[in-house]
Formats: structure tokens, sequence, C-alpha cells
């Protein structure tokens, strides 16, 4: 129930904004929140999810930077545009294998948490 309740704190505050968008950018903020308040209750440290909230907001920044390039591509923003459905499957599977690494709690998701299992104790 806290992950939840700090999911929708955190979709709150990424929709206050003089943007007119603001309103559509709620929920997906509110799915955010839920990812990150997941990674950190499954690895029991914030460093993982601030690097997926540091790498969530650098793809949106390099969107914008290169929406040029991509508008000469003919991929846009406008609704019968998308991006190529590799480019989709490929992100679709990126998440699906960090998705999968966090809730198996092993490899990087422990790496990153700290959480090695080796003892830091000289015998």
């Amino acid at each position: 129930m806290t992950i939840f309740g700090t999911a929708l704190a955190f979709g709150f505050f990424h929709w206050i904004s003089p943007s007119p968008f603001a309103s559509e950018r709620f929920v997906s903020s509110t799915l955010v929140g839920l990812v990150l308040g997941f990674i950190r209750w499954r690895t029991g440290s914030l460093l993982p999810g601030i690097l997926v909230h540091i790498l969530h907001n650098g793809l949106l920044a390099l969107l914008l930077i290169y929406e040029p390039e991509l508008t000469a591509r003919g991929i846009g923003v406008e609704q019968e545009q998308h991006l190529p459905e590799l480019w989709i499957a490929a992100g679709a599977g990126a998440a699906g294998a960090a998705g999968t690494a966090i809730a198996d709690g092993s490899g990087a998701a422990k790496l990153v948490a700290g959480k090695t299992g080796r003892s830091t104790s000289a015998t």
C-alpha cells in the first residue's frame, strides 16, 4: 500500500506543471512511480531506482534533442506515426529483462544494491 501511495504522490508532483500536456503525464508518471517503488522494495536500496529515473529522464531528453532528426526520418509525434516496430520490440525486451532481473533479485540488481553476498570482513 505504501508503494501505491508513494507512486500516486510521484505522479501528482510530476503532474503539477504549467505545461498543457501535464494532465497526460499523471498516469505515466504514476506508473513510473510504481516501478521505482517496486525496485526500492525489491533491492532494499534507493540507488537502482535513482539510476532508472536518470535513465528514463535521459531518454526523454534525447528524444527532445533529436526530435528534428526523428521527424526527418518520418518518426513523429502525430497519432498516425509511431516508432519503428523493431525499436518498440527492443525496448519491450530490455524492459522485460530488467524487470526479470529485479524480480529475481539476482545479477546486476544485487550488484547495484550492494548485495553481493560477499563478506566484507577480513579473515
